[in-house]
């Protein structure tokens, strides 16, 4: 505390880094805001008022509503339904691990910890929560990461989707989303004609 208050003292800003999990002597417990159901990829359509894609620029780490999170700075590359946004977009993402000076902050949700140039495809429903209309809110269930190396990361619930047998990529997700009489626009899974 003491190395920290000389830091600030000199009109200085203390270094911040990100920190393994495994180094973590305690959590903070987190609920994440979710108030649609988000089991399926259905689900996800359904409720989405935009499904935006995009590339993560930068990642800073710091609290959101008093709980260590990460601010993913995100480039948009497509807007698969709704309104494109203003850009960058910002993300806050409930999952922050880091140190600031010799204390250390660690939440407790699990999940995909990502780095710049990793891909995101968000299910948003709420729209964004701020003036300049950048910053999104979402919760861990509605978001899906390719990392660099090519691996789809998706959230836990959709791991066992019948939807999504056989999608590897984000593209491939996007392709299924976006394939004509597969989906009716915001009401989910179109009726199969008879």
């Amino acid at each position: 505390r003491i190395e920290l208050g000389k830091i600030l003292l000199q009109g200085r800003k203390p270094h911040i880094a990100a920190i393994p999990r495994c180094t973590c002597a305690s959590e903070f417990a987190v609920t994440h805001r979710q108030d649609n159901p988000s089991d399926t990829l259905d689900d996800l359509l359904t409720h989405s008022r935009s499904i935006l894609r995009g590339t993560i620029r930068s990642i800073a780490w710091g609290f959101s509503f008093g709980v260590p999170s990460s601010l993913l700075e995100l480039e948009i590359s497509e807007t698969v339904q709704g309104l494109a946004p203003r850009a960058p977009v910002y993300l806050d993402y409930p999952v922050a691990h880091f140190r600031i000076g010799p204390f250390s902050f660690c939440n407790l949700n699990q999940g995909f910890e990502p780095r710049p140039g990793d891909e995101v495809l968000l299910f948003d429903y709420k729209g964004p929560v701020d003036r300049e209309d950048v910053f999104y809110v979402p919760g861990l269930r509605n978001i899906a990461f390719q990392d660099r190396d090519g691996a789809l990361i998706l959230p836990p619930q959709l791991k066992d989707d019948p939807d999504l047998e056989g999608v590897r990529t984000l593209d491939d997700m996007v392709d299924l989303l976006v394939a004509p009489g597969t989906w009716s626009s915001s009401i989910g899974r179109a009726t199969p004609p008879n």
